[in-house]
């Protein structure tokens, strides 16, 4: 084997990754989680607007726009479909606070590890207490429109699709990113708990991050827009906006 040979074989060795302590994952993860928590907050408060607007609109509708009783009954099942969700946000936050300032270490880790997992409880559930009673009021008030059956049948239609994909969107977000983050979390809580050495699958996940920090001791956000945006829940402003122009269109 010559000297070039030699060259070529040592190029093509696979490099190693640069190993990660145990202080530098859990530092990692704590960064995310804090962002993470930025932008639930961001999340939040667009719900809470657009929960807002929600009252508002079917408000509107309610009182000036549509007299069918019927489709009163929609509109009032709307607003109190807004007001429960927002009134579930609200709870979720105020129950999973972070970890005041000087606790322990694995006391921080708890409290994020509480906050994901509310969080993921959120998105696994969202057919319930978000899509369905927002989408049964607006179908109680098209149907109770004196409007043709086709148009009836083709705003349900539309319905049902929107709610497919914000729930498939949001399961996708769940399993994409909350339950990797409480993967990571829960076992960094027991290596922090007992001194074991956390799980390198999961460490590994982190390492990017870890030698972000380790170059420029900070992490830019839009390491993480890509990653956390998913989490957002999209379907008021979509009903809202879908069904008002519909319902201007056909009446």
């Amino acid at each position: 084997m010559n000297d070039e040979e030699l060259k070529q074989l040592w190029q093509q060795q696979p490099l190693r990754e640069p190993a990660l302590s145990p202080a530098q994952a859990m530092s990692a993860v704590q960064r995310q989680t804090t962002l993470l928590r930025r932008c639930l907050d961001a999340r939040d408060l667009r719900e809470f607007v657009a929960c807002a607007v929600v009252i508002f609109v079917f408000g509107a509708f309610y009182f000036s726009v549509y007299f069918e009783p019927i489709a009163r009954v929609g509109d009032l099942i709307v607003i109190g479909s807004a007001i429960f969700i927002a009134a579930k946000l609200i709870y979720t936050r105020r129950t999973t606070p972070p970890a005041p300032p000087g606790a322990t270490l694995v006391e921080s880790l708890q409290a994020e590890l509480n906050a994901v997992r509310a969080q993921s409880r959120l998105l696994g559930s969202v057919l319930w207490w978000y899509l369905l009673p927002l989408t049964i009021g607006m179908l109680i008030a098209t149907w109770g429109l004196r409007i043709d059956l086709v148009s009836k049948i083709g705003c349900t239609l539309i319905f049902l699709a929107v709610d497919a994909f914000l729930y498939w969107l949001n399961q996708w977000a769940r399993s994409k990113q909350l339950l990797p983050l409480e993967a990571q979390l829960v076992s960094l809580l027991h290596a922090a708990e007992t001194g074991e050495l956390p799980d390198q699958t999961h460490v590994a996940k982190l390492r990017p991050i870890a030698l972000s920090m380790a170059a420029a001791d900070q992490v830019k956000p839009a390491e993480f827009k890509v990653a956390f945006w998913e989490l957002a829940l999209w379907g008021e402003i979509g009903f809202v906006g879908m069904w008002f122009a519909l319902m201007l269109g056909l009446t």
